[in-house]
């Protein structure tokens, strides 16, 4: 096969497609226009519920992070190797000629 074959394919697939299932996509028109008048017409409305929406990923994200991270097995040592790594690279440039040994405020 060729590329305007599959091309041709695909174009034919998607229009089969549409208009098996056009009353879903009038649906779905119709109700995205509506809550897109409604989140216009009440921003606040619009701004605490798209508030909760990203608050409820994030969270949920940081919790699968956290079994991720956690479940992981070779976590602890992985971590263990960073922190040594940037505390050596720190120790190093701090006590380099030329450097203060004070702490910076």
């Amino acid at each position: 096969m060729n590329q305007t074959t599959d091309v041709e394919r695909v174009a034919a697939a998607v229009t089969a497609t549409i208009n098996k299932h056009w009353v879903l996509f009038l649906v779905e028109g119709i109700l995205l226009t509506v809550l897109g008048m409604l989140a216009i017409l009440l921003p606040a409305v619009a701004s605490l519920a798209a508030t909760l929406i990203f608050g409820w990923i994030l969270l949920l994200s940081g919790a699968m992070g956290l079994v991720t991270s956690m479940r992981a097995r070779h976590a602890r040592v992985l971590a263990g190797r960073c922190c040594q790594r940037s505390s050596d690279s720190l120790r190093a440039y701090c006590s380099s000629p030329g450097r203060c040994r004070e702490p910076c405020h």
